[in-house]
């Protein structure tokens, strides 16, 4: 009856404790930007929709830690190694962000809430597993759950990146062919961007567009779509276009041996993973399908054997 009520109380303690803070917190949380607004990422997510408040607490918590540049409000760097560790990975982060173009409309301290609301959950579930089981080498397995963000944060990142990296060559030509047959670069966008559906190179120019209708200069607008992507395929052409715009010569041949050195880029790319796939195969093949070979081969072979043994020394006797 004792641990029953210890199972009980740990879980409600906890829960108490959060709803506290968030509603000590709730005015300072409102006045700042939360990641996590009632809007159609999150309402499409019920996860992120069940821990939003939660989060929102923690990032408070986490925001005097960070930069300023990055979201947050130390402003004054720190020779110490956490506090240098830190603002690397805040930097890191804050390229993830913007390179995934801000999912469910993601910040640093956001994201860092996200962490800390990922290991609070496992220090409770591991010491729930604890009490249950009684083995201590449980206490770290839940552990495993704060790399999960980092890791959702990043297959973001990479995979708008990959169709970044998919998607270029065939926007180059498409640039390219409506330089060539008059356009002006900026007037050319509008018109392949139709061809280039709802993908993240289409939404980038989109971007990049409405930028400079508002009046920022094409050469900022540019440099700031090949940071945000941090591809470097999207660099060079970047740097080739800026250079071309300096220096007054046509955009038409530029773009056509841009795009098709990226596309050889692509085919060395997909060489080099082939070669590495046989390498990559032998793990899984001494570990999983070389025993189940042996064992259907070898197996009736064994069991035979030892079958006719018995027999073999009863007829000896």
């Amino acid at each position: 009856m004792t641990l029953a009520l210890i199972y009980i109380l740990i879980p409600a303690s906890i829960l108490l404790a959060v709803f506290s803070l968030y509603s000590i917190n709730q005015g300072v949380v409102l006045q700042g930007r939360s990641a996590f607004d009632e809007n159609e990422a999150t309402t499409k997510s019920p996860l992120f929709k069940l821990i939003a408040p939660y989060i929102s607490v923690l990032r408070t918590f986490a925001t005097p830690f960070l930069l300023e540049e990055v979201g947050g409000k130390r402003k004054t760097r720190s020779t110490n190694l956490i506090s240098i560790s830190l603002d690397a990975f805040s930097k890191r982060a804050y390229r993830w962000i913007i390179s995934a173009d801000y999912p469910l409309n993601l910040t640093v301290p956001d994201f860092f809430g996200m962490i800390l609301f990922a290991f609070l959950a496992a220090v409770g579930f591991g010491i729930f597993l604890y009490l249950q089981v009684g083995a201590w080498w449980i206490l770290p397995l839940p552990m495993l759950w704060v790399i999960y963000p980092i890791l959702w944060l990043r297959e973001k990142c990479v995979k708008r990146q990959n169709e970044v990296k998919r998607t270029l060559p065939y926007a180059l030509d498409l640039i390219c062919l409506a330089v060539e047959a008059g356009l002006d670069f900026n007037a050319a966008l509008p018109r392949i961007m139709p061809k280039l559906g709802t993908n993240a190179m289409a939404v980038e120019f989109g971007r990049m567009m409405r930028e400079i209708r508002m009046g920022r200069p094409r050469r900022e607008a540019l440099r700031d779509v090949g940071f945000r992507m941090n591809v470097p395929d999207l660099t060079t052409v970047v740097s080739s276009i800026v250079q071309a715009d300096e220096l007054g010569t046509s955009l038409g041949p530029i773009l056509r041996i841009q795009a098709d050195m990226i596309r050889t880029r692509r085919f060395q790319r997909a060489e080099k993973l082939a070669m590495e796939a046989p390498v990559k195969m032998l793990f899984p093949l001494l570990v999983f399908i070389f025993p189940t070979v042996f064992m259907m081969i070898f197996g009736p072979i064994g069991i035979k054997y030892f079958l006719q043994q018995p027999e073999t020394s009863n007829m000896m006797r």
